[in-house]
């Protein structure tokens, strides 16, 4: 049979049965004959251990997440210099007026000559087929 508390404690509460209160009563006898120190140790441990896992968890996804970031940044703005390449704003022209101008400029023609007066030659090529179909 219950305990008049036990039943007092169900009557309180909508969802805990007065076997949760008899069970709570045996928890805490069970407590209160262990050493109190045994359990700080215990709790220092798992606070130590959920500490360390929660730091490599948060260092983890800060390094993620900023490298997404960043990659995201350059992506952008590789995607927006090659914009600007081709309507005319182009931010590598401020270099003309600098110490570095030839150099950049020998690099482009190095690494992509070949390829921007091919593919010049065809616009051009193309143009011209345009040109002569065109009627007046």
């Amino acid at each position: 049979m219950y305990s008049k508390d036990e039943i007092e404690g169900s009557e309180r509460s909508e969802n805990l049965s007065p076997t949760y209160f008899r069970a709570s009563k045996i928890a805490e006898s069970f407590y209160n004959q262990m050493d109190s120190q045994e359990f700080k140790d215990i709790t220092k441990k798992c606070s130590e251990m959920f500490y360390d896992a929660l730091n490599s968890n948060i260092v983890n996804w800060l390094i993620s997440d900023t490298t997404n970031n960043l990659a995201t940044a350059i992506q952008q703005a590789v995607d927006d210099e090659i914009e600007n390449l081709l309507t005319g704003k182009d931010q590598l022209f401020k270099y003309t007026y600098s110490s570095k101008a030839a150099y950049v400029r020998e690099q482009i023609f190095t690494i992509y000559g070949d390829k921007l007066r091919n593919d010049r030659i065809k616009d051009l090529e193309n143009q011209v087929k345009v040109l002569r179909g065109a009627r007046y």
